[in-house]
């Protein structure tokens, strides 16, 4: 999607991958804040099995890649930028990042990893190449030296509505992987008697069979139990906006905080979630976060249940989470220190770094 850069305001370029219209509200966020924005999708396909090659087979797909990058860039030559923005960088070649650099030399470019370096370690050969880089990833801003923590953000339409009910006991929607299908089993069967919503999404057939029949990844998953098509945001935000409580599995190579984390508590939900580091959050609190184990095998559902049961009806987010919004994200990752014409300054989260093992 192209956005043509207005000439009586900052400019900005955005290379992301589609990733549940995060990238979207992004891009949205920035127009509302006066800067005309374009979208590059970083992936040359969003196509299920296009994925899979650029992850999974990259020198192989490296013809197809270069020839979109140099087609993008083509349609760029003319534009000018005042930030160059990049979102997880799994794609991008660094020949591209240098024409940017060449064609706009006064640009700030800015790098966000919304990934960990043990799931996506291609983008750490481009971070010289930025102005500033950032990481959704505490442990990983521990570990390399070039990123700096700076954690996500609850998107506008998860906020908090007063008055309404919430006869979901726990919610949980969620793409399929790892230990993700184990730990709601065990949790959704000890609440058999409540109202519940468990939503699994898997991106293709063709990768849910091959993981349930040839690698067996999957092999306790039931076909009915899976939805081909993802939950869109407006209706996972009326979900959530729906229940008391909502589960959040982080993936086990990853340790930063997902959005939805920052969702679920916006929202007004507990939230009942895997990840531990979110206990060095300046927002944690424990009577609307609940950690649980990661590993099915120390889970105890009926605990969880009984902690379920006596949650309020209706509840408000934590008091810190009013500095995780979007305009405050986009304030600090894109333009820092700009004066914003539709919104106070922004309010920069307190960080506490943890102490990692050896």
């Amino acid at each position: 999607m192209m956005t043509a850069p207005s000439s009586n305001g900052p400019t900005a370029l955005l290379i992301a991958p589609h990733f549940f219209g995060y990238e979207a509200a992004i891009s949205a966020e920035l127009e509302r804040q006066g800067v005309a924005t374009t979208f590059m999708d970083e992936r040359p396909s969003t196509s299920s099995i296009a994925r899979a090659a650029l992850r999974r087979a990259r020198p192989l797909a490296r013809k197809w890649i270069d020839r979109y990058y140099r087609k993008w860039l083509t349609d760029l030559a003319s534009k000018r930028f005042d930030v160059i923005l990049v979102i997880k960088g799994e794609v991008i070649p660094r020949w591209f990042l240098e024409s940017l650099r060449e064609l706009n030399p006064s640009a700030r470019f800015a790098f966000y990893a919304w990934d960990s370096v043990e799931n996506s370690k291609e983008f750490l050969q481009l971070l010289d190449l930025f102005d500033e880089a950032f990481t959704f990833d505490r442990e990983d801003a521990v570990r390399h030296s070039r990123l700096t923590y700076h954690p996500f953000f609850f998107a506008p339409e998860y906020a908090h509505i007063e008055t309404q009910a919430r006869p979901i006991r726990l919610a949980f929607v969620g793409t399929l992987h790892t230990n993700r299908y184990l730990i709601t089993k065990a949790i959704f069967d000890s609440l058999s008697g409540s109202e519940t919503r468990c939503f699994l999404y898997s991106p293709a057939r063709w990768y849910f069979f091959l993981k349930k029949y040839l690698t067996r990844e999957f092999s306790a998953v039931r076909w009915r139990d899976v939805s081909f098509t993802p939950m869109s945001r407006e209706a996972t935000a009326a979900l959530f906006h729906s229940s008391q409580a909502v589960l959040d599995i982080h993936h086990p190579k990853q340790h930063g905080l997902s959005p939805r984390a920052f969702d679920v508590l916006a929202s007004g939900c507990t939230l009942v979630t895997t990840n531990s580091s979110i206990q060095f959050e300046p927002f944690f609190d424990a009577e609307h976060i609940i950690v649980i184990p990661s590993d099915v095998k120390e889970l105890d559902p009926e605990q969880l249940a009984a902690q379920l049961g006596v949650l309020p009806t209706t509840a408000l987010p934590p008091e810190r989470l009013a500095d995780y919004t979007i305009q405050s994200w986009v304030g600090r990752i894109v333009l820092p220190g700009t004066d914003w014409r539709t919104q106070a300054p922004h309010v920069e989260p307190h960080v506490t770094e943890p102490v990692l093992p050896e």
